[in-house]
């Protein structure tokens, strides 16, 4: 299957390894295409989107991703308006209420990572996944925090995933699942995460096109945006 990995972070953002040295890694646990990311605190990308463009490997397709921190929901929006038109993948972080909610509702965003980060609850509701299903953003799981977490955190943490992904189903959701790797040895094989998503309740088709399809149509269509093959917010139903 075509595996994509949809959040992970090299030497060029926060990670430890080069973008050449993620990418192999990549290539060898079986991903055809792997989504770099870099945090964005409002300065300038360029030179970010430079480096990634230039890196060249046969066999995977490499992606620039941007990964957005936001106070509130007008630091998102003002964000997002900045990076949108510059980035095939962008992705909102979770955590705060008003920011889950406001992602869910802005079409803008690809991808919703975790929106249960630093809260005892799993941080959505159905107003959020009414508005992420009508606007066709996907809830994000990085397993990064699951696999670093201990004891009371992870249980926490386990069941708020649970929580998540269970309402996602419910609801008919797009779910993203990724390793949010900040090296290469945080990388797991996309078959361990779709075990986990299944270990957590998601049926196996949708475990698997968590790390397949979904990213795959996301990128697609930001990539026709691009360049200008398409209009965000107009689908074209028939001649």
């Amino acid at each position: 299957m075509d595996f994509t990995d949809s959040q992970v972070f090299t030497n060029a953002c926060v990670g430890e390894d080069s973008i050449e040295d993620m990418v192999s890694f990549a290539k060898k646990l079986g991903y055809v295409q792997i989504v770099v990311n870099c945090n964005y605190d409002g300065g300038d990308f360029r030179e970010f989107l430079k480096k990634v463009e230039e890196v060249k490997i046969e066999g995977i397709d490499i992606v620039a991703g941007i990964s957005i921190d936001a106070k509130d929901a007008n630091d998102m929006k003002q964000k997002i308006s900045k990076v949108r038109d510059r980035f095939p993948v962008v992705i909102v972080r979770g955590g705060l209420y008003n920011v889950n909610r406001a992602a869910c509702e802005d079409a803008r965003v690809d991808v919703l990572m975790n929106p249960h980060a630093g809260r005892i609850d799993n941080g959505l509701d159905e107003p959020c996944l009414k508005a992420a299903r009508k606007n066709g953003v996907a809830i994000g799981v990085n397993f990064r925090p699951i696999l670093k977490s201990y004891r009371k955190q992870r249980a926490f943490l386990l069941q708020n995933v649970a929580t998540n992904l269970e309402l996602c189903q419910e609801m008919k959701v797009r779910v993203v699942g990724c390793s949010g790797a900040q090296s290469k040895w945080e990388m797991r094989d996309p078959r361990q995460l779709v075990a986990i998503s299944d270990s957590f309740g998601l049926d196996l088709g949708r475990g698997y096109s968590s790390l397949t399809t979904t990213p795959k149509e996301i990128i697609e269509k930001n990539r026709k945006i691009m360049r200008g093959d398409a209009v965000r917010g107009v689908k074209v139903i028939g001649d």
